[in-house]
């Protein structure tokens, strides 16, 4: 049964581990964070508050989530960190005065935080600025705010290459930076299909995954030579109007966060196939959708997957002792999740389940 706790405060929401797990999902709407457990009930993980805009929200290597956002009308821009399963506040991140309409976050392979910036005020507008990762300090600009070329930026992306991918207001095509310069390489735009305005990217294996809001789509791209191959997701698909967030979970379906009106829709399609799989849950009561991100799963403390946790768990975690990506030995973190480093917090939960 779907409930709803609006009266959750973050004092309270500090207090346990709850109320998301490891594998639930974050959507933000303009107005207010939400978060959906894996049976689609709801709950809110910030009260609501009516002076905030809400344009990203997006899981950092460390496990803390990262929501960009616009205070008092527009008179205040901040990026800010929150725990990933009570919801509490963990800090502000930055409100730097370079920081204007921020619009999206993406995490660099220099390991510095980089926010794109709208500069609505401004024309032209669109800038990225780096940040330090631990102190959210001002550390230059990646993209100038006339140099760039941007527009009002909506959503970006370092690939594998470590170019930055950036969609660019209500264009169809993708602008292209070098991810250590800044500068403008190329704009990517894509024959075959009558793409749309597109709203957000996100890149997996060997291919570009693109939410086109226009079209009411997933886009694919090959990433070899960024021809597209054809849509996840066709136009209109599970009835698709406005997709305005993507993301896969556990399982690799992918979810659509779709507005519909007054109310915000959330809708499963097979992650190969594309097929609609249904809709998630009683519909939110919420317009503006914002952005869907879901958490990863733990992993367990038998790394070898022999049955039993013992040396050679102990062994394979020691062997991965420090930065290690994506790694098997990376059980956990501070933050409850997967956090990109094998350190004390592993290996404590190694020997917590010892035999």
């Amino acid at each position: 049964m779907i409930h709803l706790f609006a009266t959750i405060v973050t004092a309270s929401l500090a207090a346990g581990p709850g109320p998301l797990v490891p594998g639930d999902v974050w959507i933000g709407t303009r107005t207010d964070l939400y978060g959906y457990d894996i049976e689609a009930q709801i709950v809110a993980v910030m009260p609501p508050a009516p002076d905030i805009l809400y344009n990203s929200v997006r899981l950092g290597p460390e496990g803390l989530i990262y929501v960009t956002s616009t205070f008092d009308s527009g008179s205040s821009h901040r990026v800010r960190r929150y725990h990933p399963l009570t919801g509490a506040l963990h800090d502000t991140f930055s409100d730097v005065p370079q920081l204007r309409f921020p619009a999206d976050v993406a995490f660099g392979p220099d390991g510095y935080v980089y926010v794109l910036n709208q500069n609505s005020s401004f024309s032209p507008r669109g800038s990225v600025t780096r940040h330090d990762a631990d102190t959210g300090a001002y550390m230059g600009t990646l993209v100038d705010q006339f140099a760039g070329g941007l527009s009002a930026a909506q959503a970006m992306s370092f690939g594998p290459d470590g170019d930055l991918y950036v969609i660019d207001g209500n264009s169809s095509s993708v602008a292209v930076f070098d991810g250590t310069t800044g500068v403008r390489q190329a704009d990517l735009a894509f024959a075959g299909a009558s793409f749309g305005a597109l709203r957000n990217l996100q890149f997996r294996g060997d291919t570009l995954y693109l939410l086109d809001r226009g079209a009411a789509a997933v886009r694919m791209i090959n990433l070899e030579d960024f021809a597209y191959v054809g849509d996840l997701v066709a136009p209109g698909d599970g009835d698709l109007i406005s997709p305005q967030g993507f993301d896969w979970d556990v399982s690799g379906d992918v979810f659509v966060v779709d507005s519909d009106g007054s109310l915000t829709k959330i809708k499963r399609f097979d992650g190969e196939t594309g097929e609609y799989l249904g809709l998630v849950g009683i519909p939110l009561n919420a317009s503006s959708p914002r952005a869907l991100q879901f958490l990863p799963l733990t992993r367990p403390a038998d790394v070898s997957g022999d049955g039993h946790v013992g040396y050679d768990d102990l062994l394979a975690l020691l062997s991965s002792w420090g930065s290690c990506a994506g790694c098997d030995a990376d059980l956990t973190g501070q933050f409850g999740l997967p956090d990109n480093t094998v350190d004390m917090t592993d290996l404590m939960r190694v020997l917590s389940n010892w035999g």
